[in-house]
C-alpha cells in the first residue's frame, strides 16, 4: 500500500505544480503583464504531467522510457501551441524513435543498477504459508 500512496503523492505534487504554473500565467495575464493565450493552449501539459509522474514516481514505479517520451512530446506540443516552435509531426517522428530508444537503454541501465543486476523486487507475494 505504501507504493500506491507514494505514487499518488508524486502525481499530486506534479499536478499541483503545473496548476500553480498555469494559474500564475493567467494571473499575470489578468494584470496585463504578459499574454498567456487561452486555457485550451495548455493541454500538452497533461502529457508533461503524465511523463513526470512516470519519471519521478516511487522506485518500483519508474517507467523511464515512456515517461521521457511523454515529457518530450508534451514539451514539443506545448511549444508549438504557444508559437515558440513550429513543426509537423511527420517531420519529427524519427526523433521520437531515437528518444524512445535512448530512454529504453537508460531505463534498462537504471533498473539493473537499482536492483543490483537481479530482478526487480516487487514486494512480498501472497500465497499459502509454509507448514513447519
Amino acid at each position: 500500500m505504501q507504493y500506491d500512496d507514494d505514487r499518488k503523492r508524486t502525481s499530486r505534487v506534479i499536478a499541483g505544480g503545473l496548476l500553480v504554473f498555469v494559474g500564475g500565467l493567467f494571473f499575470l495575464q489578468n494584470l496585463g503583464v504578459l499574454h498567456a493565450g487561452r486555457i485550451g493552449d495548455y493541454w500538452p501539459l497533461l502529457l508533461v504531467w503524465l511523463g513526470l509522474t512516470r519519471l519521478l514516481g516511487p522506485r518500483r514505479a519508474h517507467h523511464f522510457a515512456s515517461g521521457a517520451v511523454l515529457v518530450v512530446l508534451g514539451v514539443l506540443f506545448q511549444l508549438d501551441r504557444l508559437g515558440v516552435v513550429w513543426f509537423h509531426i511527420h517531420d519529427l517522428w524519427p526523433v521520437l524513435l531515437v528518444i524512445a530508444g535512448i530512454a529504453l537503454i537508460t531505463e534498462s541501465y537504471f533498473v539493473r543498477r537499482w536492483t543490483g543486476g537481479g530482478a526487480i523486487d516487487r514486494g512480498p507475494v501472497a500465497g499459502p504459508e509454509p507448514h513447519p
